[in-house]
C-alpha cells in the first residue's frame, strides 16, 4: 500500500508539473493551479516521508525524486545559472528595480526616498504609484509619471512620443509606456508596463466552481492579447529595450512563453529561490519580472525587501553584453 500510495502521489505530481507548464492559461482548471498555492501538494510528504522511514527505507529515493519535483517544476524554485554564479559578485553596469506599490495606503516621497537609499537602483519603476515626484526630484532624481506608472532614474529620461499607452478599452485593461534614458555609455531603452490581474477570473471560479470557468478563459484571452501587443511594442524600439513591470502571468504560463520568447527574464536567469513577488495570506507567486535583451547579461537577481504591501520590489544587477553590446 505504501508503495503504491508513493507511485501514486509522483503520479500526481507530474501531471501538476504538466498541467502547470503546458496548459496553464489553456484550460481553465491548468491556470487555476497555476496561481494556485502549489505548496499544497507537498503536504502528503509529512505522511509519506515517516511511514517510509518506519518500514520501507527504499522508498526514501522515490520520495527525494518527489521533493525535487515539487520545488522545482511544480513550485518553480531557481538556481542561478553557471555564468552568474560565477560572476554573481561582480559589479553590475545598471542595477534596475521594479515595485507594485499599489493595495494599500500610498507610499509617502520620504517612503520610497528610503527604499531608493536601501536598494540603490539606478532606474526604479513603480506600478500603482501615487507619489509626489517633485521630492524626489528635489532630491536628485530624473522623475516621470504616467497612468499610476513611475519611473525614478538616475539618468535623464525622455520619454518617447509613440507610446501606445492603454492596451485595451475595458476597465482594467493594462498598460506601457516606453522611455529613453540618457547614460553616459549612450541612449537606454526602457518599456515599463502594468498588465491586467487574473484575479476577476479567479474570482469567479472559486465562488461559482466550474461555471465560473468562461470568466476564467476570456480572461486568459485578455491577458494573452495584452502581453502580445506589449511584446509587440518592444520589438519595435532601438536599442531593445529593458521590460520591467507587474505582467500578471508568472513564467510558467503558456502567455509568458508566447509573448516573451527570446527574452531572458533576470530573475530565472540568476535568482534564486521561488521569487514570489505577489503574496496572499497562503501563498506567493512569481508575476513581477525584469526581462532584457541580448545586449544585457544578469549578474545578480532577487526580491527586494516587504514595503508593506502585497507585492514585493525585483532587482537586476545588469551588465552589457560582451558581444553586440550598445
Amino acid at each position: 500500500m505504501l508503495r503504491a500510495a508513493v507511485a501514486v502521489y509522483l503520479g500526481v505530481l507530474l501531471g501538476a508539473a504538466g498541467a502547470v507548464h503546458a496548459l496553464g492559461d489553456r484550460w481553465w482548471p491548468a491556470t487555476a493551479l497555476l496561481f494556485a498555492p502549489r505548496w499544497v501538494l507537498g503536504l502528503p510528504l509529512l505522511i509519506l516521508v515517516p511511514a517510509a522511514l518506519a518500514g520501507r527505507r527504499r522508498l526514501l529515493a522515490p520520495l527525494g525524486a518527489a521533493l525535487v519535483l515539487l520545488l522545482g517544476p511544480v513550485m518553480g524554485f531557481q538556481i542561478p545559472g553557471p555564468d552568474a554564479l560565477l560572476h554573481r559578485d561582480e559589479p553590475g553596469d545598471l542595477r534596475v528595480m521594479t515595485a507594485n506599490i499599489g493595495g494599500g495606503p500610498s507610499m509617502s516621497p520620504a517612503a520610497v526616498a528610503a527604499v531608493l537609499g536601501e536598494v540603490r537602483p539606478d532606474v526604479a519603476a513603480f506600478q500603482e504609484c501615487d507619489v509626489d515626484l517633485d521630492r524626489l526630484r528635489s532630491a536628485g532624481w530624473f522623475a516621470h509619471a504616467n497612468s499610476n506608472l513611475c519611473v525614478v532614474s538616475r539618468f535623464p529620461i525622455r520619454r518617447a512620443t509613440d507610446d501606445p499607452g492603454r492596451l485595451g478599452p475595458v476597465p482594467g485593461s493594462g498598460k506601457v509606456f516606453a522611455y529613453v534614458l540618457e547614460t553616459p555609455a549612450g541612449p537606454l531603452s526602457l518599456l515599463h508596463l502594468h498588465l491586467a490581474t487574473v484575479r476577476p477570473g479567479l474570482a469567479e471560479v472559486m465562488h461559482r466552481g466550474w461555471r465560473g470557468a468562461p470568466d476564467l478563459s476570456a480572461n486568459s484571452a485578455l491577458r494573452r492579447l495584452e502581453s502580445r501587443l506589449a511584446r509587440a511594442r518592444a520589438t519595435r524600439m532601438v536599442p531593445l529595450p529593458i521590460v520591467v513591470g507587474d505582467f500578471n502571468v508568472p513564467v510558467e504560463s503558456a502567455i509568458y512563453r508566447d509573448a516573451w520568447a527570446g527574452w531572458s527574464n533576470a530573475f530565472s536567469r540568476a535568482g534564486l529561490g521561488f521569487g514570489w513577488t505577489k503574496y496572499t495570506r497562503w501563498h506567493g507567486v512569481r508575476v513581477d519580472h525584469v526581462l532584457h535583451g541580448p545586449d544585457w547579461e544578469c549578474r545578480r537577481a532577487w526580491v527586494g525587501p516587504s514595503l508593506g504591501f502585497d507585492h514585493r520590489p525585483v532587482v537586476a544587477d545588469l551588465v552589457r553584453a560582451r558581444a553586440g553590446a550598445r
